[in-house]
């Protein structure tokens, strides 16, 4: 739970002030799954090859390339 919430937060944080138009109730939900179906299940910090990054799908939004999210998917670093 706390994982979630806390993917939800640096998600917000990464749109900055586009967060409220672009992450929808229906988008935080599908990223929600995603992140649950996902990254959360394979992503291990401690591994040296974890990969070093994410894309997070956002289907239907506009390009953002100041806070990396191009062509339907948010970069995140890990």
């Amino acid at each position: 739970m706390y994982l979630d919430q806390g993917f939800q937060g640096l998600l917000r944080q990464k749109m900055g002030r586009h967060a409220n138009s672009l992450l929808t109730t229906k988008r935080a939900f599908e990223t929600a799954k995603w992140f649950d179906d996902g990254t959360k299940r394979h992503f291990n910090p401690y591994d040296k090859d974890c990969e070093p990054e994410f894309e997070i799908p956002l289907v239907g939004v506009p390009d953002v390339p100041e806070i990396g999210l191009e062509y339907g998917y948010l970069r995140l670093k890990r």
